[in-house]
């Protein structure tokens, strides 16, 4: 890029338009103009830069983008470093405290800029976290907020593969069958990713709708020929759903014990539960007292305790939903994915 990096004054090279000189504080003060964020047309038209000065442009913007002095907000546009553009792709991040939804603009793959409150059209379904919708970015009194226009409905995939080494990036070979073409892995994406490793991944946009599939390495899970990597295999290669979604732990982290209400409390009961040091899902229990009713002489009554889990888990909530995407837990030698 140094063929394209401005001269001591700020100048963009080959540039001597009748308008005056096209230097970085006009690009800027343009874009600033336009409120933030603006195409290249937009700009030229703005700067009534025509002909061959729009190369010139075409570098100072290429230029201001590798040293951070402008984004690239999208495929065509540029914006001020913390500003979003007028209409654009979001993804929502998270809940604030006021239980508003988060979101960030995404420009070149990644979400950058500002937090953003989404507002979602009446009856719209709401945007997930990590969803991804089309919507209009208007700036207010209270900073920034998001008008959904189309509802993505979606959130990010993850898929896991094994990861092979190519230059500085590698490809990704899907675990799963439904996949069956490859992905490529550019080096800033890697993520320290070595030849062989199991690694999960998040899918890239396709830029023009074609070529190969792009993907960021999100995690290295370890290697793919260690014992323990045939359980994670197993689990991309069936599509089996897991971890849970942040609405899930919120619910989780936020439930308390239910009030005894009309239950009958049995909890001087001996109850014990037959499982290992590390289960995680004590489910049921049993126990055996001798009964004193005098018409059972020697007999015994036996008690099983099974999981009250509706009174924690209610109809419609992310918890339901989540165990009814899910369906059962899945059992390996070496972990669980658990439904709940």
């Amino acid at each position: 890029m140094d063929d394209l990096t401005d001269d001591e004054s700020g100048a963009a090279p080959g540039f001597d338009g009748g308008f005056g000189e096209l230097t970085r504080e006009r690009v800027l003060d343009a874009v600033e103009n336009l409120r933030g964020s603006a195409s290249k047309q937009e700009l030229a038209r703005f700067l009534r830069v025509s002909g061959a000065e729009r190369q010139a442009l075409r570098h100072l913007l290429a230029a201001m983008v590798e040293d951070g002095a402008l984004h690239a907000a999208g495929r065509r546009s540029f914006a001020l470093p913390q500003a979003p553009p007028h209409t654009g792709v979001i993804e929502a991040l998270r809940l604030d405290r006021a239980g508003d939804l988060i979101a960030k603009a995404v420009g070149d793959g990644d979400p950058y800029g500002p937090e953003l409150i989404v507002k979602a059209r009446k009856g719209e379904p709401a945007l997930a976290i990590g969803g991804r919708a089309l919507a209009r970015i208007e700036k207010t009194a209270n900073g920034y907020e998001a008008r959904i226009i189309k509802n993505f409905d979606a959130a990010r995939a993850r898929t896991f593969g094994v990861f092979h080494a190519l230059g500085k990036g590698g490809r990704i070979e899907p675990a799963s069958r439904k996949e069956r073409e490859d992905y490529l892995v550019e080096g800033q994406h890697a993520g320290g990713a070595t030849d062989g490793d199991l690694v999960m991944a998040e899918p890239l946009p396709r830029r023009h709708g074609s070529g190969p599939r792009k993907a960021k390495v999100i995690e290295v899970i370890g290697r793919a020929d260690h014992p323990r990597a045939a359980s994670i295999l197993a689990i991309a290669a069936h599509d089996i759903p897991i971890g849970f979604s942040d609405e899930e732990i919120a619910e989780a982290t936020q439930a308390r014990p239910p009030v005894l209400g009309n239950r009958t409390d049995l909890r001087h009961l001996p109850l014990i539960t037959i499982d290992p040091d590390d289960a995680r899902d004590h489910d049921d229990a049993v126990c055996a007292l001798a009964d004193d009713d005098p018409r059972n002489p020697g007999g015994w009554i036996i008690w099983v305790a099974i999981a009250d889990v509706a009174a924690y888990v209610g109809p419609g909530s992310a918890l339901d939903a989540g165990a009814r995407k899910r369906g059962n837990s899945v059992y390996f030698p070496d972990r669980v994915v658990p439904m709940l």
